[in-house]
């Protein structure tokens, strides 16, 4: 989504690294999770009834999903990222914000439809999970905090000390948006069908 706004730092092979690099770390994040969970027994709970809600409902918490994401998006990169960065490269940091200045009205619609659409991605994961929602959700944190930052931790082509600020401000911000989707989709005891423990 920022190379949208941040074509000049994003370029097309940036971009297409990044692409490539969260690809391999999310097959091997994948793998690993198949390899730990893939032992377990399956349990005879029917799941038809987990996330059960009228496409009203569904509207509505994918939309807050969108929005979450938006104010995490802005909050960790304000208290975690900027700071970050500003001690390890100062002068990396200047000319990113420089690039964003010019296109910055491009976040708010851009970073609240990626909250939706990863809220929409994590929900065949969280439906397949047996987990009661607090453990559902820590994994979906999991799931959307491991290969993003992991990704960004392969990449060659961003300055250090902004892949090291940017790898802090990914992890928390995804971790605790897997939390709130989880959360939000579960009001009203959505997940509660299947629950085996929390």
């Amino acid at each position: 989504m920022e190379s949208v706004y941040l074509g000049s730092i994003l370029t097309a092979g940036l971009t297409l690294s990044l692409i490539v690099n969260g690809a391999v770390a999310s097959g091997v994040f994948a793998a690993i999770l198949v390899w730990v969970w893939g032992k377990e027994e399956p349990r005879g709970e029917s799941q038809s009834a987990r996330l059960a809600m009228r496409p009203r409902e569904w509207v509505g918490k994918i939309v807050g999903a969108g929005a979450i994401y938006l104010v995490l998006f802005m909050l960790v990169g304000l208290d975690i990222y900027i700071p970050l960065a500003r001690v390890l490269d100062p002068a990396a940091l200047a000319s990113e914000q420089s690039a964003v200045a010019s296109s910055a009205v491009l976040i708010f619609p851009l970073e609240t439809f990626r909250g939706a659409l990863w809220a929409l991605f994590g929900i065949p994961a969280i439906v397949a999970m047996r987990f009661g929602w607090k453990k559902t959700a820590v994994v979906t944190g999991l799931l959307f905090a491991v290969p993003m930052s992991g990704n960004i931790l392969l990449s060659t082509a961003m300055a250090p000390g902004l892949q090291v600020a940017h790898l802090a401000e990914v992890f928390v911000e995804n971790l605790f948006f897997g939390l709130m989707v989880v959360w939000i989709l579960h009001l009203r005891s959505r997940l509660s069908p299947v629950s085996v423990g929390s």
